[in-house]
């Protein structure tokens, strides 16, 4: 499953060290080309979640030496009630949608390993109806193309929007406007592995598994120097057999919960209600790592003829889709 964040990428994001800041690209939502017959919504607002609000990620230009800053023009809000408006005919009902921007910003890989372009996406949509919202739908995904980032990117949005304009919520939960805004502090309420103190001992072979405690193997571990130096189960015939950190999720070994990368298994601490670890790994070069991993990109950093550098690299959990997210450093 591990194969979800394995990428060969080399990334040089927010390097003001080594580019400096030359242009704008503008992004602009591409409008559908088609109408949507009995729409149940003909409205919709915008929630922007974002970390950071002020732009778009960056893309560069002539041969990577000029990096541009991506901004959404006109702004979001706009497009989308474009989108909406362009979707919609007579037929529409007098439905409102809400769409919730959580994640959305462009990167660049560079080098020997890759030169595509990717855009990360987490966006939600609400229906609304009175001062109640549902889930109606969700995007979380990373774009990645070699030409054309903009419009893919700007296609997922609109596939979105359309593909749930005429639906109702099949999600039961109900939301406030206030939940909206803290969203993930709402969702890690729900997984029970957020909010028990004590963890169940187990070999956790998914996401789902280890977010609801339910292991589904038992496992014989072997520690050195306190760390996890194997991981073994029993196959059809009894016979111990060793796991791969790659091939599982996390692991719980007397209570305490290890989380399994390519490079290992490495320990998980919690604090407030998010978990935390620290990845131990040898690549080609620290700045590469520290661009690479700040995406939850998880996979091995190979440049050929470059020395390999130790890097520790301060992780948490994404309590979405399970990945890992960079910690920046201060």
């Amino acid at each position: 499953m591990k194969t979800l964040f394995a990428f060969l990428l080399i990334i040089l994001f927010h390097s003001t060290n080594i580019f400096a800041q030359k242009g704008i690209r503008e992004f602009r939502i591409t409008l559908p080309d088609k109408k949507v017959k009995n729409s149940l919504y003909n409205k919709i607002d915008f929630i922007d979640s974002r970390a950071d609000t002020s732009n778009l990620g960056v893309l560069f230009t002539s041969g990577y030496n000029i990096k541009n800053l991506v901004i959404a023009s006109p702004p979001f809000n706009d497009q989308l009630s474009s989108v909406v408006k362009t979707l919609i005919d007579e037929s529409a009902g007098n439905g409102q949608l809400l769409f919730q921007m959580r994640k959305f910003y462009f990167f660049e890989g560079a080098g020997s390993a890759t030169n595509k372009s990717f855009c990360v996406i987490r966006a939600q949509l609400y229906s609304k109806s009175g001062t109640a919202y549902r889930k109606l739908g969700l995007i979380d995904t990373t774009v990645s193309t070699t030409a054309a980032i903009l419009k893919k990117s700007s296609k997922a949005i609109t596939s979105l929007i359309e593909t749930n304009i005429t639906n109702t919520p099949s999600d039961t939960a109900i939301y406030t406007f206030e939940d909206i805004l803290n969203i993930d502090e709402v969702e890690k309420a729900r997984i029970p592995v957020y909010n028990v103190q004590h963890y169940i001992d187990g070999l956790y072979q998914t996401k789902e598994e280890f977010f609801n405690q339910k292991p589904g193997k038992q496992a014989t571990v072997e520690m050195k120097e306190q760390t996890i130096s194997s991981v073994k189960i029993a196959n059809d015939n009894g016979e111990l057999k060793e796991v791969k950190p790659k091939d599982v999720y996390a692991i719980v070994y007397k209570n305490e919960p290890y989380i399994a990368t390519d490079f290992g298994f490495f320990p998980l601490t919690r604090s407030g209600k998010d978990f935390y670890f620290t990845l131990k790994i040898k690549t080609t070069d620290s700045r590469y790592a520290a661009f690479g991993y700040m995406y939850g990109l998880v996979g091995a950093l190979v440049v050929a003829g470059m020395p390999q550098v130790e890097q520790n690299i301060d992780m948490k959990l994404d309590h979405v889709n399970g990945g890992f997210i960079r910690i920046a450093k201060k």
